[in-house]
């Protein structure tokens, strides 16, 4: 009760915030407008022009440390710096209004984020004016102490402005703690490069006009194109070592773990278990009730596997109803572990479904290297032959072998060095005692 009325005050007080704060930065930018006397045509092309340029740029980001520099911060100051803080709040509407049109944010964080941004604008611009920081006399060397105090307390401000927000959501992380992430835990890396650009591109705004903006603008444009090829070529490559419906690894990983780690872990003779998973009746499945009923339970058992593995296990699927698991540095017991908790956890998600429309059953294979087999072929081979075997005894079944490398097609041919553990009732059934003891 205390804690769902900490959330709704906490809520009330947050909107509070972002409304408040939206309508301060917004009435300022409209007072400020009402104050000029007007603006030569001229101003009116270069507010559109540096408007689309910020624009464009505000899109794309780069990558530096934990953080990403937003390259459209240097043309907003810039602008700031050499047209005065009306054109530097005017510009940042267009982008606001489309990220909200593309909903990528709400109309209450658009209005809070323009009112913060304007905010930040004419306290920068009031710090640059006291220190004399002169855009009509603008040079690198003579500015650069009003410039270098005006962009820092430019971000100083807008972050503390976020940290606000943030902290008013969550009673565990307080405003200080919550500026000291976002501004330096995050940002370390890229504190100078940011505040270096944003001066560079005020002195050359006002030597070179907007064309030095425009030229700076694709620079980094370029920039974030290379830093950012690598990232694509890994998210494509990723892309590709996953089956697209269950968002599984699949055969083509399988593949390359078979030539890079499943063969140092065979060289280094460190000790990993394959559990082969496949859907009992897949077909009757899908004849009976239509393939996306058949779709939704491969979608259920990938989800269940990937639930019930560790972070560095490896869940395959392998063929149409089949899935392979690699686990690193795990025994057979450890194996069998696995195989009990995710038939069980199968188990419990179909109980748990009150209108369930398709019920289904599954059977596996488990071995392990060294235990079972001396190479990462051979171990597969085995597998493979252990999730026949569990489909042929009985449904969720697993057929675990224990000392031998081939496993018998008939049921009869069972021996004592293997062992057959039903987890439908959680309960191991030693096969090779009770064909003795019959015997």
């Amino acid at each position: 009760m205390v804690d769902s009325e900490w959330k709704r005050l906490s809520w009330l007080w947050v909107r509070a915030y972002h409304i408040g704060l939206g309508a301060t930065g917004v009435g300022i930018t409209i007072w400020l407008t009402a104050q000029l006397e007007g603006w030569p045509a001229e101003r009116y092309a270069q507010l559109i022009a540096i408007a689309a340029i910020y624009l464009v740029s505000s899109f794309f980001l780069i990558p530096l440390g934990r953080a990403n520099l937003n390259i459209g911060y240097p043309v907003l100051f810039a602008t700031l710096v050499n047209f005065g803080p009306v054109m530097g709040m005017w510009i940042i509407w267009p982008v606001f209004m489309i990220r909200w049109a593309r909903q990528e944010i709400d109309a209450e964080k658009a209005f809070f984020n323009i009112g913060q941004i304007s905010i930040c604008v004419l306290l920068a611009h009031l710090i640059l004016t006291y220190l004399g920081g002169d855009p009509q006399q603008l040079t690198l060397l003579d500015s650069l102490g009003p410039l270098l105090a005006a962009t820092l307390l430019f971000d100083m401000l807008n972050i503390l402005l976020v940290s606000c927000s943030v902290a008013l959501e969550s009673a565990d992380n307080g405003l200080l703690s919550q500026f000291r992430l976002f501004y330096w835990d995050y940002r370390r890396e890229s504190l100078p490069f940011y505040h270096s650009l944003a001066i560079v591109s005020s002195v050359l705004l006002f030597h070179e006009g907007v064309i030095a903006l425009v030229l700076l603008t694709g620079t980094f444009l370029g920039m974030h194109s290379l830093l950012r090829l690598p990232q694509e070529v890994k998210k494509h490559r990723d892309a590709a070592m996953r089956d697209g419906m269950t968002g599984a690894l699949n055969y083509r990983f399988f593949d390359q773990w078979c030539e890079g780690e499943g063969a140092q872990l065979v060289a280094e003779n460190t000790c990993f278990s394959m559990l082969m998973v496949d859907i009992d009746q897949l077909k009757a499945i899908n004849d009976t009730y239509g393939h996306p009923a058949g779709d939704e339970v491969i979608r259920q058992v990938a989800g269940c596997l990937q639930n019930c593995c560790r972070r560095n296990d490896y869940v395959i699927r392998y063929g149409g109803d089949e899935f392979l698991v690699i686990l690193p540095e795990t025994d057979p017991q450890g194996a069998k572990q696995v195989s009990r908790r995710w038939l069980r956890a199968l188990q419990t998600a179909d109980e748990g479904q009150e209108e369930k429309a398709v019920s289904f059953t599954t059977s596996g294979g488990v071995g392990a290297f060294p235990a079972h087999a001396d190479t990462v072929e051979d171990l597969f081979s085995l597998v493979d032959k252990a999730s026949y075997r569990g489909k042929s005894i009985d449904d969720n079944t697993v057929f675990v072998a224990q000392e031998e490398t081939e496993l018998k097609p008939e049921m009869d041919g069972i021996t004592d060095q293997t062992e057959v553990v039903n987890l439908r009732t959680g309960k191991e059934q030693d096969e090779a005692q009770k064909s003795s003891k019959s015997g």
